[in-house]
């Protein structure tokens, strides 16, 4: 149980942590979001082209095809959490292949899989399983919602149910 002299201390620690102070500090800590890059809020990123994120959206917004504002937002989405899923592969990647040698053993091996390195890993694993989890769910909510507007369309109504499209 914590004792009333360690509270009194912890609210004391509370007070003098209260985040930067300097323009430099506060324009660091502004920063600090773009850190874990595969979550970022930032989509493209220091290292990215702009241009390769934009032929990348092109191409799977012609796949997708959207024709409403609610299907062109999931549109949106997908092509945003793809291109965060491509980027939790490459950090991956650029981890990996930072302590590859040519020699692999087993002590190589583990040194990924303990320590600092597995919290990395993890980390990005845990990224990878959650932007692939959103991606496929907006995936399913497109598809849902272009079903019903192509079944809406063969009966010329309204896919929303407003009455019959002339």
């Amino acid at each position: 149980m914590t004792s009333e002299k360690q509270i009194l201390a912890n609210q004391n620690n509370a007070q003098k942590s209260t985040g930067s102070k300097t323009p430099e500090g506060k324009e660091q800590s502004s920063q600090n979001a773009i850190k874990h890059g595969p979550l970022s809020k930032a989509l493209i990123v220091e290292g990215e082209a702009s241009d390769a994120y934009e032929c990348f959206r092109e191409a799977i917004f012609d796949d997708l095809q959207p024709k409403s504002a609610m299907e062109t937002l999931l549109v949106e989405k997908i092509v945003n959490y793809a291109w965060r899923l491509r980027r939790a592969v490459q950090a991956e990647a650029i981890f990996l292949q930072g302590g590859l040698s040519s020699n692999w053993n087993q002590k190589t091996l583990d040194s990924f899989f303990g320590g600092c390195d597995a919290k990395k890993i993890q980390n990005i694993s845990h990224y990878e399983t959650t932007i692939e989890r959103h991606f496929y769910r907006s995936l399913k909510e497109l598809r849902d919602i272009q079903t019903i507007r192509h079944a809406a369309e063969q009966r010329k109504e309204d896919p929303f149910g407003f009455g019959f499209v002339s």
